[in-house]
């Protein structure tokens, strides 16, 4: 586990009150298979280690086996986080060689230390034990990812791709899993230009593509009503059925909304801001209902 420190910070998020939600027992998530070893890494920026970074490092974070934050340029001494720091040009241009740099690095320090590699945004919120619930069942030894699924690009600006259209591919903001040997193929041969793209701006579509060229499989992760576990928007945005229409001709189960969308099960959210990360907290790891209460009190023994 990390030793990170947390991190004081401005603005009006300062109560420690806030901070010790994570303590709680949590009464709305799966309880956790232990088993399943997930390192999970952050991509964020320096501009975003105090309006986001810290955040992700207070709530979500913390519930992974291991996790790291991979971010551009020099080390910054006023935050105590484990941050790696990338000597790539600063830029939503780079977020495919950030992306592939970081996937290197753990395969070369962590390969044999976890069954699972979770790749998220700095605003992304993850529901760790519901992705460590799903993935028990799954085989690390198998070459396959999840995350939430689109059919196709969603942007003209893919037209002149390296590659063409296969299974489709995973959005990069809902976050999305690989398995210890999908990991191992790309560490072995993720450096060759012709099987994957090194730099670019549409880093899900590149990364997919890339895990693909090497005999990767996509696998479903939505649950068996069709409701997504990875979403790429807020609660919120999900729920009201606000998506842009891209997002509703592509997205693989439909882009359902209100109930029939998220997953009981789910995973993950996209664009969410660092005080609604601690709600979501609150309402996950603290909050009771008479329904839940019965089933905390027998999972935890209070």
């Amino acid at each position: 586990m990390n030793n990170a420190t947390t991190e004081k910070f401005s603005g009006d998020l300062k109560d420690d009150a806030m901070l010790n939600v994570m303590k709680e027992n949590p009464v709305a998530v799966k309880s956790p298979n232990k088993n399943v070893r997930v390192l999970c890494w952050i991509l964020t920026t320096r501009t975003n280690f105090y309006t986001r970074t810290i955040h992700v490092n207070n709530t979500w974070a913390r519930r992974c086996t291991k996790y790291l934050f991979f971010a551009t340029f020099g080390n910054d001494s006023t935050i105590d986080l484990p941050i790696y720091y990338m000597k790539i040009p600063e830029g939503r241009q780079h977020l495919t060689k950030k992306t592939m740099v970081a996937f290197r690095f753990i395969y070369k320090k962590f390969i044999n230390d976890f069954d699972w590699f979770l790749k998220a945004d700095d605003d992304t919120y993850v529901i760790v034990e519901n992705l460590q619930y799903f993935l028990q069942d799954k085989n690390p030894n198998d070459p396959v990812f999840f995350g939430q699924h689109f059919t196709r690009p969603w942007s003209g600006v893919l037209k002149n791709s390296l590659f063409k259209s296969g299974q489709g591919y995973f959005s990069g903001g809902a976050g999305y899993v690989i398995s210890r040997e999908s990991l191992q193929r790309l560490g072995e041969k993720g450096e060759d230009p012709y099987l994957c793209k090194q730099d670019g701006l549409i880093e899900d579509y590149d990364f997919s593509r890339c895990l693909q060229n090497l005999g990767v499989a996509l696998g479903k992760s939505a649950d068996s009503l069709g409701r997504n576990r990875f979403n790429c928007f807020t609660p919120e945005i999900h729920l009201t059925g606000k998506m842009p229409p891209w997002y509703k001709s592509i997205e693989a189960n439909g882009a359902k909304s209100g109930k029939a969308a998220i997953s009981g099960d789910a995973i993950s959210f996209h664009y969410v801001e660092g005080r609604v990360m601690y709600l979501l907290d609150l309402l996950l790891y603290h909050v009771r209902s008479p329904q839940n209460s019965n089933v905390t009190k027998k999972a935890t023994g209070t």
